[in-house]
């Protein structure tokens, strides 16, 4: 009997890949095992890890009907986010005799794009069948109403991956308006976006063109810092002194030192005293101005195992490289490949990249479309972190972006004409990159 390993995601129920399974079972006894990696598949704001295996969930079920409906036995599994992640471990201890790759389009798919094929038959060495398949219409997670008309999109509810707070609180201000943003980005028809805890109190809401308020102190998520110029660009002594003085021999010389003096530019503040973290948090904290110590902080305030390899943070299977730079300091290029090679050797399945300092964003959207697996963010991924613990959310899942659950709690009354039918999905730390595998 012939073992095939199918890799696929969206496009499992595509006529093409139906017609691969069908010529390998007309040709002998097949087993198959099917592995969907728990990746976004869809187009908005943010993805939770809960999220993507509901809908690999889904698209498994899915495809073992189909398959055995061929005629073939059929077991399946939700692999890693990673899809080479998730094919090393499903090939670990059982033999297989031929790799099943499905993908979208050439085009639309990002495993394509990251050479998904070729990469697995170098590393893997079996034989493998790359099928080009179209992706089967999403499901709604609402059904549908009689008694409400279709309506265009006005409002969309969203609900962050907390346990709730106090509207008025700064911390709550600031994922509130985080998530109001990035919901107006990707959804721009939108008039109102409400906010949501996971209990489904209410948080906060946003209107167009009138955004949520400014909450006071710490990092707001949408004031990025500026890159401040370098310390070698201050004034000259030369520029404070009359040009023909120099030249008079009956004129004093300037005092130089006292000039220097005079314009040196003032002390920075150490990066905790420009966050607003929790009192637990800050209490605990040896070095204000150590990126490191307050990230391991919050992830020990929010109960998480934690270890720390010198500039890498790791829990729960996700990285985070801390690259140590002064807040607005603008981050080099060797800079970014050095959290790269950091998060290559912590042999996590993903990460995401902090600094203080400024990160340029084309440089950033071009390592993020080149490996997904690792995200980057500036100093608001800390305060955002502190904001998730205040809250008694996950600072891990907050990292790179606000953490939302799956849907919002439902609600008793039917919704009104206004009302988007259905929540918002939202898929991708990156607001307009479609995530296509």
């Amino acid at each position: 009997m012939r073992r095939y390993l199918v890799i696929g995601n969206q496009t499992l129920a595509s006529e093409r890949l139906a017609e691969k399974l069908q010529d390998v079972v007309a040709a002998g006894p097949t087993e198959m095992h099917v592995v969907v990696p728990a990746t976004p598949t869809h187009e908005h704001l943010t993805w939770t890890e809960g999220a993507a295996h509901e809908v690999a969930g889904r698209n498994l079920e899915v495809a073992i009907a189909l398959f055995s409906e061929l005629g073939a036995e059929v077991t399946g599994s939700i692999g890693d986010a990673n899809p080479m992640e998730a094919i090393r471990a499903a090939l670990h201890g059982q033999p297989f005799d031929e790799i099943i790759l499905s993908t979208l389009p050439l085009g639309l798919s990002r495993w394509v794009r990251q050479d998904l094929p070729h990469r697995v038959r170098r590393e893997f060495g079996l034989p493998v069948s790359h099928i080009v398949g179209e992706p089967a219409p999403a499901a709604s997670s609402t059904p549908p109403r009689s008694d409400v008309p279709d309506m265009p999109v006005r409002e969309a509810v969203v609900a962050l991956d907390v346990e709730g707070g106090d509207p008025e609180a700064p911390e709550v201000q600031r994922l509130v308006r985080e998530v109001a943003a990035r919901t107006f980005a990707s959804m721009p028809d939108l008039e109102v976006v409400v906010v949501r805890g996971r209990s489904g109190q209410l948080l906060g809401s946003s209107r167009l063109p009138h955004p949520a308020p400014i909450p006071p102190g710490g990092l707001d998520p949408l004031l990025a810092p500026s890159p401040s110029p370098s310390f070698d660009r201050g004034p000259r002594p030369s520029e404070h002194v009359e040009v023909a003085s120099l030249m008079d021999p009956r004129v004093a010389p300037p005092q130089l030192k006292q000039v220097f003096e005079d314009t040196t530019r003032p002390k920075r503040r150490p990066l905790a005293d420009l966050l607003d973290l929790p009192p637990g948090v800050r209490t605990k904290l040896r070095d204000p101005d150590d990126a490191v110590e307050i990230v391991r902080l919050l992830v020990e305030a929010a109960g998480l195992p934690v270890q720390v390899q010198d500039d890498v943070v790791l829990s729960q299977g996700q990285a985070i490289v801390v690259l140590r730079s002064r807040f607005g300091d603008p981050v080099t290029p060797p800079m970014l490949n050095h959290a790269y090679r950091r998060f290559i050797q912590s042999r996590a399945s993903r990460g995401v990249v902090l600094s203080p300092g400024f990160m340029q964003f084309l440089d950033v959207r071009r390592r993020e479309f080149l490996d997904p697996a690792l995200l980057h963010s500036g100093p608001e991924g800390i305060q955002r972190m502190a904001d998730a613990v205040s809250l008694g959310g996950n600072p891990m899942s907050f990292a790179a972006a606000p953490a939302l659950v799956v849907s919002p709690p439902a609600r008793s009354q039917p919704p009104s004409r206004k009302r988007f039918k259905g929540h918002v999905r939202v898929s991708s730390a990156l607001p307009l990159e479609r995530s296509n595998r």
